[in-house]
């Protein structure tokens, strides 16, 4: 009797040691992904933004817009492939002279720095699907200081996560 009740103290002991183990393996696992998915949509933010500012800095296709808007002139077939493969990014640019917004790349919420949420930038905005890292920089052409605005999607497209609203339906 008394060897029995020492195996018995000692199998629960060891389970409730055991089940210890397994839930801080399994806890330390979870902060782990946290940590890892951060990490991972960071990289991708760092990934997008340098892909921007090359997009920005690749040929002179802001000279290009901007003189052919002041000539009054139709696009060039080149300009257009250019804008056409900036508007295939993940990300947008926005840019703007002084207060106009000269050119933007796809269509969606536009950035206007002069709403309050756009005051400190970087910043991260929020859209009804998705949410946005918002980092500025400033370009020369010509003599004209240039305001360029990258939108940086903080999810890839196939990660989105979508909701669905749903009203009730009124009669008369």
């Amino acid at each position: 009797m008394l060897f029995r009740d020492i195996v018995n103290r000692y199998i629960a002991i060891s389970s409730v040691c055991l089940l210890l183990l397994l839930i801080l393996v399994g806890f330390d696992h979870f902060s782990y992904d946290r940590t890892h998915f951060a990490q991972q949509i960071e990289n991708t933010i760092q990934e997008q933004e340098t892909e921007a500012v090359h997009q920005l800095r690749e040929g002179d296709w802001i000279s290009q817009l901007r003189s052919t808007q002041k000539a009054d002139r139709i696009l060039s077939n080149d300009l257009v492939k250019q804008i056409e493969k900036l508007g295939e990014q993940a990300f947008t640019v926005y840019l703007y002279h002084q207060d106009s917004l000269l050119f933007w790349s796809k269509p969606g919420l536009i950035i206007d720095p002069h709403y309050k949420e756009f005051q400190d930038i970087p910043c991260v905005i929020r859209d009804h699907r998705q949410d946005y890292y918002v980092k500025k920089t400033e370009i020369a052409d010509g003599g004209d200081l240039l305001q360029v605005y990258f939108k940086i999607p903080i999810l890839a497209t196939q990660e989105q996560a979508y909701s669905i609203g749903v009203t009730p339906y009124k009669f008369g």
